[in-house]
C-alpha cells in the first residue's frame, strides 16, 4: 500500500468514481468502501492545514484507511516518521461515546507501539452542531484543540511512504495464553474484530440459558487465545474449568498458578485426567464447574466426552454451560480421525460459531505448507522467502544443521515417538530425534515464531500428489498428520531440515522454485 496526499484524496470528485481515484492514490489490492461524511472530516481538517499555509510536507504521506493484513484492525489515518514518531487520527462522522473514542485510541496505541515510540493519539468527531471537536489520548482522553493537533502534525516531516505493511508483524502483536502467561493473565493484548464478535455472541448466548456452543477455527486462526478469554471473563461469575485435549505444557502450569494468585475462579486439567481418575473423582470436579471449555476437542476420546455430556445432562450438576474449540483438520491418530466427537456436539444441538482467515501465520508460509501438502496447491502470488529448505546426507549432517539452526533462535519440534513397548529401531530413532526437544503431542495449542521440521524418509509423495507417511511405529499414528501438527505452530520463519530423500526434496525445491521464477 502507498500513502496518499489529503490534499489530493480531498478534492471536488464525482462521489461515484471515489473508490476508483483512492485505489489509484493508494495502490492497494482491492476496493474499499468510502464514507462520504468521513471524506469531508479530512477535508475540513486540509481546509485549516490550508488556512494555517503549512508546508507541503504536512499533507503528504498519510495513510488512509490502512488495516493490518491477517487482523483486520483498521487505522483512519496514519503517519509513520522515520524518527518513530507516529500520529494517528481516528475520525468520527457523528458524536460517539467518550469511553468508545478511549478504548479505541489506546487500542491503536496498543499496536503502533510495536513501530514507534513518540506516538500522537487524535480524534476528530462533529458534533450535533457539525462543529469539529478534537479529542487526543495520552494515558487518557482529553478534549484537545485545533492547535494542538497542529502541532503534532508538524512534528513529523519525513514519513514511509509506502509498504506500511512491511513494519507490522503477527509476532509483535499476537500472544500465546502459554507462552505468555502473564501478559495473558494481565489481558496486556487485544481480540481481533472477529474474535470479539464470537465472545460476546457466546456470553449472551450462555449467561442466558444452559447451552452447548462450539468454536471451530482452522491452525493460526486464534481459537485457543479466544477460548482461554472467553473463560478468564467468564470466571468473573462462573466457576470455570477448562480441559486441554493433549500433554498440558509448562505454560499450563503457570496459568493455573496465576490464577490461583490473581484469585480467579478457573482451572485447568489435562483431558487424560479424566480418563484415568476415578470416575466418582473426576464427576465431582466437572460438578463443581459452571461453565466447562474443551480445547481440541477433536482429540478427546469419545467415551470421555460422552461422560463430560452425562455429567452435563445430570440434574445435580452445577454445569450450566459448556463450550467446545476444534479443528476438524488437526487429527494425529487413526482412532483421533475414527472419533465421532463433532457429530456428537453436533446431533446435541451444539451451536457452532467460525473463526476465519489466519491471524497468528505469515501469509507466505501458509500457503507454502498448502503446496507442501499437495503439490496441486501452486500460490504463486505471495512470496515464499521466509522458509528454508536444506538438505542432510546423513544423520551427523542433520544434527549440525539442526544445531544451526536452534543457535538462530529456531525451535526443533520432533514427532511422537511411540511407548516404550514399541522397542524397535524405528521407535529408537523418533526417540533419539525427540530427546530434550518437544513433539507433536506437547506442542499442541502451542505457537513458536521460528521452528525446525524434519522430513525424513518416512514421508513421500502419493499418485495424488499429496505428502503422505509410511507407518508409524504406533501403528493409530500417522506421520503426515503429526508432521502437519508441527509445521502449523509456526508464526514466522520456517525451516524443513530433509533427510537423506532426495525425491522429497527435489519436489520441495520446485515449489520454492516455481514461486521465485514462475
Amino acid at each position: 500500500m502507498r500513502a496518499i496526499n489529503l490534499f489530493s484524496l480531498t478534492r471536488e470528485i464525482d462521489r461515484n468514481i471515489l473508490q476508483k481515484y483512492e485505489r489509484l492514490l493508494s495502490n492497494r489490492d482491492k476496493y474499499i468502501q468510502i464514507r462520504d461524511e468521513e471524506v469531508d472530516i479530512i477535508k475540513k481538517i486540509v481546509d485549516i492545514f490550508r488556512k494555517q499555509k503549512l508546508e507541503n510536507f504536512v499533507y503528504e504521506n498519510w495513510f488512509y484507511s490502512f488495516t493490518i493484513p491477517n487482523i483486520s484492525k483498521e487505522f483512519d489515518l496514519l503517519k509513520v516518521g522515520f524518527d518513530n514518531k507516529i500520529i494517528n487520527i481516528e475520525i468520527k462522522s457523528q458524536e460517539v461515546d467518550q469511553f468508545k473514542i478511549e478504548r479505541q485510541l489506546c487500542q491503536n496505541r496498543y499496536y503502533l507501539s510495536h513501530i514507534g515510540s513518540e506516538i500522537y493519539s487524535f480524534t476528530c468527531m462533529l458534533d450535533n452542531n457539525c462543529d469539529l471537536k478534537i479529542f487526543r489520548y495520552d494515558k487518557k482522553l482529553k478534549v484537545s484543540n485545533i492547535d494542538e493537533l497542529l502541532e503534532c502534525v508538524r512534528k513529523i516531516e519525513d514519513a514511509v511512504d509506502s509498504n506500511i505493511e512491511d513494519l507490522f508483524k503477527p509476532k509483535d502483536y499476537l500472544i500465546s495464553p502459554f507462552n505468555e502467561t502473564e501478559k495473558f493473565v494481565k489481558g496486556e493484548y487485544y481480540l481481533t474484530g472477529q474474535q470479539e464478535q464470537i465472545k460476546n455472541e457466546i456470553i449472551d448466548n450462555i449467561t442466558n440459558e444452559k447451552m452447548l456452543l462450539g468454536i471451530q477455527g482452522g491452525a493460526g486462526t486464534g481459537k485457543t487465545l479466544l477460548l482461554y478469554d472467553i473463560a478468564k471473563t467468564l470466571s468473573a461469575d462462573f466457576s470455570v474449568g477448562i480441559i486441554h485435549c493433549g500433554n498440558l505444557n509448562n505454560g499450563h502450569n503457570c496459568l493455573n498458578n496465576e490464577f490461583k494468585k490473581e484469585n480467579m475462579n478457573i482451572s485447568i486439567i489435562s483431558a487424560k485426567k479424566i480418563t484415568d481418575d476415578s470416575i466418582y473423582k473426576c464427576s465431582d470436579w466437572l460438578k463443581h464447574c459452571e461453565i466447562i471449555c474443551i480445547d481440541e476437542t477433536q482429540r478427546i476420546y469419545e467415551s470421555t466426552l460422552k461422560f463430560i455430556l452425562e455429567t452435563y445432562d445430570n440434574k445435580g450438576t452445577n454445569i450450566k454451560g459448556i463450550i467446545f474449540s476444534y479443528d476438524p483438520k488437526q487429527k494425529m491418530s487413526r482412532s483421533e480421525i475414527a472419533n465421532n466427537n463433532l457429530k456428537i456436539i453436533e446431533a446435541r444441538g451444539s451451536k457452532e460459531l467460525k473463526l476465519l482467515g489466519k491471524i497468528r501465520t505469515n501469509t507466505g508460509i501458509y500457503f507454502f505448507i498448502k503446496n507442501m501438502m499437495d503439490l496441486k496447491k501452486e500460490n504463486k502470488t505471495v512470496s515464499y522467502t521466509d522458509i528454508d529448505i536444506v538438505y542432510a546426507e546423513d544423520r551427523e549432517d542433520f544434527v549440525k544443521l539442526r544445531d544451526f539452526y536452534v543457535y538462530k533462535g529456531y525451535t526443533f519440534l520432533a514427532y511422537t515417538p511411540a511407548s516404550k513397548k514399541y522397542d524397535n529401531d524405528s521407535n529408537k530413532y523418533l526417540k533419539q530425534n525427540s530427546y530434550n526437544y518437544k513433539s507433536s503431542h506437547d506442542v499442541i495449542g502451542q505457537e513458536f515464531d521460528k521452528i525446525i521440521i524434519l522430513v525424513d524418509n518416512n514421508f513421500f509423495y502419493n499418485s495424488k500428489e499429496e505428502l503422505d507417511g509410511k507407518g508409524h511405529p504406533n501403528e493409530d499414528y500417522l506421520f503426515e498428520r503429526l508432521l502437519y501438527q508441527n509445521i502449523t505452530r509456526v508464526k514466522e520463519k520456517l525451516c524443513i531440515i530433509v533427510l537423506n530423500n532426495k525425491d522429497v526434496f527435489e519436489k520441495l525445491i520446485e515449489i520454492k522454485e516455481k514461486n521465485l521464477f514462475g
